[in-house]
């Protein structure tokens, strides 16, 4: 990432030197300056969606994959931090291995808002659990008992100081069929406008 910055800086001061030579005045200047950079801002955004997928890949052999992803935001969101970018978010992390008739979904929940949750409501079928104060950049774990061959939507509801929000996530539980599924909700805010996106991955565990 760090790389990446260094690039992006030498080309904007590149780009900025020709301006300079080809007479621009300075608010055109300036203006350009702030759309090359969200257009930078865009691309790294990418770039950060991207890698967080590969982390899923490359972890689920070796490390826990889950303790990898959180592990990544929270380097993502000092990354950023220092440059005045904020990487805020949350990430909802399923498993279940080899389940036959019946099997444990383990649930996992990572608050990258940037605030406290205040309240997190998890809800599958009939069963809801209800989780207080989770603070930023920390997780809670939990479970559900669910069954072979079935499509359950785990519906997340969290709220903050600032907002409340409900998210239904797609969860099929195959016989046979170990899988790792991942709820992404990633938003990168700066000074120059705001990234954001909302997508699920999901990595078959052998």
């Amino acid at each position: 990432m760090k790389g990446q910055t260094f690039i992006i800086m030498a080309i904007i001061i590149i780009v900025l030197m020709v301006m300079l030579k080809s007479g621009l005045n300075l608010s055109k200047i300036l203006e350009n300056k702030r759309y090359m950079e969200s257009g930078f801002e865009r691309i790294e955004f990418q770039s950060i969606r991207s890698e967080m997928i590969k982390t899923m890949q490359i972890c689920y052999s070796q490390w826990n994959i889950s303790t990898c992803l959180d592990e990544f935001f929270r380097f993502s969101k000092q990354s950023l931090k220092a440059r005045a970018i904020d990487l805020n978010g949350y990430l909802v992390k399923s498993t279940y291995s080899y389940p036959e008739t019946t099997s444990r979904l383990n649930v996992s929940v990572f608050n990258g808002l940037g605030s406290e949750m205040d309240t997190l409501n998890l809800t599958l079928g009939t069963s809801t659990q209800t989780f207080k104060s989770i603070s930023d950049s920390s997780a809670i774990e939990t479970s559900f008992s669910v069954s072979t061959n079935t499509n359950y939507t785990l519906t997340v509801f969290y709220n903050t100081s600032s907002e409340n929000k409900t998210e239904a996530v797609t969860i099929p539980v195959v016989s046979g069929k170990g899988k790792f599924i991942t709820f992404f909700d990633l938003r990168m805010v700066s000074s120059r406008g705001e990234q954001r996106d909302k997508f699920t991955e999901t990595v078959n565990l052998p």
